[in-house]
């Protein structure tokens, strides 16, 4: 087995029973919206759909560090990683950005409010540069903690203020090679995918039919992709902290041999 295999379905039916978990929390726990069309997200729905995400991201980062090539139930087996401290320090990171958006979402729409009753609409400049900022922001905060679950499910019973740390150093030291794989399995197909998309709506101005209908068809394609390679990308990052894991214990046994 090559260090790079993998047990994919293994990963792909977890994630599909987590997405069905949180759909029927959502029919559960999202009340009906306002005009009447699609229920809008509870607080409960969002708190619960954030733990099962937690844990099924921790099971995963578990079963790709540990059991890469076991089944499902093998995989569900890391479960057992999980504790009160690492479990709240990953809410807590996965919250802080929430926080953040609503807090500074809040002040500027206020302030874009109160600048458009007063005749000004100078407001709408500075919230398109808000808006620049917080995407940056929040693409920066996700690199520096790319590798929250692999961090816990190889550290179960480290200190919450360790672990914060040690969650941080490893996405900062990694940051480069985060960037890549995002490029490789995400970004770069997504700009490919709406640059095709922009092409073939383009060209069904008028009578082209099959055009739209081939635009359809690829959307679909493009959604399964964007499942699939979500696991790929997950299984890269896994083998970048391997990778990294294995360096800084070689280092660290050099320097206890020369000194």
């Amino acid at each position: 087995m090559q260090k790079e295999d993998f047990k994919l379905s293994s990963v792909l039916i977890i994630q599909v029973i987590t997405a069905l978990i949180i759909f029927l929390l959502g029919k559960l726990f999202n009340g009906p919206s306002i005009d009447g069309g699609e229920s809008e997200p509870s607080t409960i729905y969002s708190i619960l759909a954030m733990i099962v995400s937690i844990v099924t991201n921790i099971i995963i980062a578990h079963g790709l560090l540990f059991n890469r090539m076991g089944s499902v139930s093998e995989y569900l087996d890391g479960y057992h990683v999980i504790k009160p401290t690492n479990f709240g320090l990953s809410l807590l990171i996965n919250v802080i950005p929430t926080i953040a958006v609503i807090v500074t979402g809040t002040f500027f729409a206020t302030s874009l409010t109160m600048s458009m009753l007063a005749g000004s609409y100078t407001g709408l400049g500075s919230m398109l540069i808000f808006l620049i900022v917080l995407l940056i922001v929040s693409v920066i905060y996700y690199i520096f903690t790319a590798y929250q679950y692999f961090v816990i499910a190889d550290n179960p019973d480290m200190s919450f203020g360790d672990l914060f740390k040690q969650v941080f150093k490893v996405g900062s030291d990694l940051a480069g090679a985060t960037v890549k794989v995002f490029f490789k399995w995400i970004l770069a197909p997504i700009i490919i995918y709406i640059v095709l998309i922009v092409a073939l709506l383009g060209a069904s101005i008028g009578d082209n039919i099959g055009a739209s209908i081939f635009a359809g068809i690829l959307s679909l394609v493009f959604i399964v992709y964007i499942v699939v390679a979500y696991v790929f990308f997950l299984n890269q990052l896994s083998l970048n902290y391997l990778d990294y894991k294995e360096k800084n214990t070689d280092e660290t046994y050099q320097k206890q041999v020369f000194e």
